[in-house]
């Protein structure tokens, strides 16, 4: 009995394993992603609009990810990549600022 439990931890392990590198590995091209339609959104929807920025981005991100992303990250994880985004792009508008100050 002990062999199977063994052979079944391993076989899980790995799994997860699989799972993690894939989740890791895509990560950053979510990441990409998210930034592009952040900048889209702020293009095309402007200050005080927040809210519509917002659900432009997470709309799309749901209607486009193929079903395997969107069971590997959860809503919260979205989330925090859309949040990391917007914070991109705030950062990346303050030193165009500094720059051109210059």
């Amino acid at each position: 009995m002990s062999f199977y439990l063994t052979i079944a931890f391993v076989i899980i392990t790995i799994f997860a394993l699989v799972i993690a590198a894939y989740k890791t590995g895509h990560q950053e091209i979510l990441r990409e992603i998210a930034f592009y339609l952040v900048v889209k959104a702020e293009r095309e929807f402007g200050k005080g609009t927040g809210e519509l920025k917002y659900a432009f981005v997470i709309t799309w991100l749901y209607e486009k990810l193929p079903p395997l992303l969107k069971w590997l990250f959860t809503e919260k994880e979205l989330d925090e990549i859309i949040e990391d985004s917007v914070q991109r792009l705030k950062d990346f508008l303050e030193k165009s600022k500094q720059n051109a100050a210059k």
